[in-house]
């Protein structure tokens, strides 16, 4: 049940909504060493055309999450507003907190029916998942984290200890919400994930001089009539933000190849439209799609990752976590 929970959010991270404000609180709740930070606003969703969309795209998930509902009353078509995450070091696990209507009895409830642990951390109820994939715990019933049990307990100190983001870390997130209604901000070069890229020829450009020279990265997605990716790099010269400048469609045609023959020839179309400009020793992108072609790129992206996915390893049953 716990895995379904995170499921039904997750069927909903791709979409959002017009400029809204960072919610501090969650912003708060993220640890401040964390080399990768992301949110996503969800609360308008349903008028977006991508939102529409995706929504459209829901019938595939109708009884997970028509079942997720009757056993707990929460439904994220309804009951999300806003997400906000932090990558794990070196780019393994996370933290997650959600903004949005819980009823944390029910759920609580629905959790233990279905073999999931349940147990107390200064007086918030931790619900451990049966096959020890997560850990998921409701601060009150708006507030959600998730994550590995020891970044969940971290994150209830921050809570309980009122602690409070860096100010500056805090003024990039409210700044990376206003222009997107996806964002990330990462603090440091992309070759932290240079093990983890998909295609040894990308790992290997991603450990490349003009790569390591980036300090910060910035950079989400806009929906509307038209879809606009757009986001900047800080380096450490103006000369390094040349260099940079030079090779970001490079970078574009390897992330392309690496998914397939379509998707490739798709990214190279949306590289050769990709506005690239510096000033000083910071690198902008920018990238207007139609909405009616993202949605196409999109659907191709879907069916090649789920296409070239590994199957499923299955997990033992609990008998008591049946349905």
């Amino acid at each position: 049940m716990l895995r379904a929970l995170f499921r039904g959010s997750i069927v909903f991270t791709g979409i959002a909504v017009a400029a809204a404000a960072a919610d501090p609180e969650l912003t708060n709740l993220l640890p401040p060493e964390a080399p990768v930070v992301f949110g996503a606003n969800l609360a308008e969703a349903r008028n977006t055309p991508f939102g529409k969309y995706v929504i459209g795209r829901v019938a595939e998930h109708e009884k997970d999450l028509a079942e997720l509902a009757a056993a707990t009353g929460f439904d994220p078509r309804r009951d999300l507003l806003e997400i906000a995450g932090a990558s794990g070091s070196g780019g393994r696990g996370g933290f997650v907190a959600v903004r949005g209507a819980f009823d944390i009895d029910r759920i609580v409830a629905a959790a233990q029916a279905h073999g999931n642990s349940v147990i107390g951390y200064r007086g918030v109820k931790l619900i451990g998942a049966a096959d020890d994939s997560g850990t998921l715990a409701f601060l009150d019933p708006t507030l959600a984290v998730a994550g590995s049990a020891p970044e969940v307990t971290a994150g209830i100190d921050r809570w309980r200890e009122r602690a409070q983001a860096a100010p500056l870390v805090a003024a990039r997130y409210a700044e990376a919400a206003s222009r997107h209604d996806i964002w990330v901000i990462s603090r440091g070069s992309p070759t932290l994930f240079a093990d983890h890229a998909p295609n040894p020829t990308l790992s290997g450009a991603m450990k490349g001089e003009i790569v390591q020279a980036i300090r910060e990265m910035s950079g989400g997605i806009k929906f509307g009539p038209e879809v606009v990716i757009s986001g900047d790099s800080v380096t450490g010269t103006a000369d390094e933000a040349v260099a940079l400048a030079g090779v970001m469609r490079f970078f574009m045609s390897l992330a392309g190849f690496s998914a397939g023959p379509r998707v490739g020839q798709m990214a190279e179309a949306l590289g050769a439209r990709m506005q690239v400009s510096t000033e000083e020793n910071r690198v902008r992108f920018s990238l207007s799609i139609p909405e009616p072609e993202f949605e196409r790129m999109f659907e191709r992206i879907r069916r090649s990752a789920a296409a070239n996915a590994p199957p499923e390893t299955p997990v033992a049953a609990n008998p008591s976590s049946r349905h």
